[in-house]
Order: structure tokens, then C-alpha cells, then sequence
């Protein structure tokens, strides 16, 4: 094998290693999980199926959960290459919603050989499970943030002006902003918060709170907020 050759592999090695490092964590509109991952009981069911339809006749996935070890989550399908996990709790762990119904909820459950997003239907209405919706969830009083790769953006009302807030910095050499936000309201994609800072989440201190709206779904509906999952 040539010198170019060689040169090539490393680098498309190099390339797919930093995609799967970057593939971003589908967190959808809310997420569902077994409420045995939360609650001690032996009643409840260790996995979850996962339908192709919402007819809900053939299973196409299930997910299962280890109580012995919290971490040991994993779903069985023939279709599946990478499954879409994602943490939401403190070492509880759930599958992100796409679509919410009265009585079911579409899931991405995973990606296939060639990438492809694998979409199942879960019932709602059964004691082993448990969801979230985030709109209704941030409003409950869950303190968020806005995500770390974007910029701190704050107006002065929805589509409104943007303001210019001193964000308070983190005293570790980071340069990452000392600041929390408790969501208000939520009206479409924005949203009205109580922005602290710096941070009186885990901690009293003195700080300056102002009323704000920002922007916390972009334009194809993903979060751009999140919150502590593991808490302070």
C-alpha cells in the first residue's frame, strides 16, 4: 500500500471517528422511559416494546433494563446499528418522543446499518411506563440553560430586540457563563424565562434576576435548552 493510500485511510478513519464523536443526541419533544429505571418495584415491567405500527400488533424492538446496573440499557432489534438512548435523569435513561397522542407516542428508537432513523409506537396506557413532555416539564419549574454550543441570546420579547445582560463568568478558568433560567411561559418556539445570575441553582448566593424571552426550540423543533439531569 503507497504512501497516498495509507494517508487516505487515516484520515477517513479520522473522519468517521469524529462524526460518531459529534453525532448529536435526538431529545425530540419529550421522552419515555420504564418507571422501573425511577421507582424500586419488582411489579414493575424490565422492557418496554416497541411497535411498527400504532395498531400495535408486531414488535419490531424492545427496550430492556438492567436493575442490577443502572448503565445496562439496550435495545434488541435485527434492524438496529446504534440505538437513540439518552439520559435524562440521574442514571435513568429513556427513548426521545417525535410525536405525542391520547393514547401513544411515535419514537426514534435507533439508526439502522446505513444511518436511517428506525421509528416505533409505544402505548401510554400501562403503570411500566412513564413520559415527559419537555414543554409541559420546563414550566414545572425545572431550571434550564441554553445549550453549550450556542450563543447567549436574550430579547426583549418574542421576535423582539435583543439585549445586551452581563452575564456573570464561572471563577475556573473556563470562560463558561455563571447564569440559570427559570422558564415563565412558553409561546411557540419562544420562550420567557427568569434569567439569574450568577446562579442561584444548588447554591445562595447574591444575584440579579431579569425577565427575558429566548428562543429555545430553532427552526425544525429541536431543543436548544437542556437541563441538570444529574443535579447539582
Amino acid at each position: 500500500m503507497n504512501a497516498i493510500k495509507i494517508l487516505t485511510l487515516i484520515i477517513l478513519i479520522s473522519s468517521l471517528k469524529c462524526l460518531s464523536q459529534n453525532k448529536e443526541v435526538v431529545k425530540g419533544i419529550g421522552v419515555i422511559y420504564l418507571k422501573k429505571s425511577l421507582i424500586e418495584d419488582q411489579a414493575l415491567s424490565n422492557s418496554m416494546k416497541i411497535y411498527n405500527t400504532e395498531k400495535f400488533k408486531n414488535v419490531d424492538a424492545e427496550m430492556h433494563f438492567n436493575p442490577e446496573d443502572r448503565f445496562d440499557k439496550k435495545i434488541v432489534s435485527k434492524k438496529l446499528k446504534e440505538d437513540a438512548v439518552f439520559e435524562f435523569g440521574y442514571e435513568s435513561f429513556g427513548l426521545p418522543i417525535l410525536e405525542s397522542y391520547d393514547e401513544y407516542v411515535m419514537v426514534l428508537y435507533g439508526y439502522d446499518l446505513n444511518g436511517k432513523e428506525l421509528v416505533g409506537y409505544i402505548p401510554t396506557d400501562t403503570i411500566n411506563y412513564g413520559y415527559r413532555i419537555w414543554n409541559k416539564f420546563f414550566l414545572e419549574g425545572t431550571p434550564i440553560f441554553l445549550n453549550r454550543d450556542l450563543p447567549l441570546q436574550f430579547f426583549d420579547k418574542k421576535k423582539g430586540k435583543e439585549l445586551s445582560i452581563e452575564v456573570k463568568t464561572i471563577n475556573d478558568g473556563t470562560g463558561r457563563k455563571n447564569y440559570i433560567m427559570y422558564p415563565l411561559s412558553i409561546e411557540g418556539e419562544w420562550m420567557k424565562v427568569k434569567l439569574v445570575t450568577p446562579s442561584d441553582y444548588c447554591e445562595e448566593t447574591e444575584s440579579n434576576s431579569l425577565e427575558v424571552w429566548i428562543k429555545y426550540l430553532d427552526t425544525d423543533c429541536k431543543l436548544r435548552v437542556w437541563y441538570y439531569v444529574r443535579g447539582c
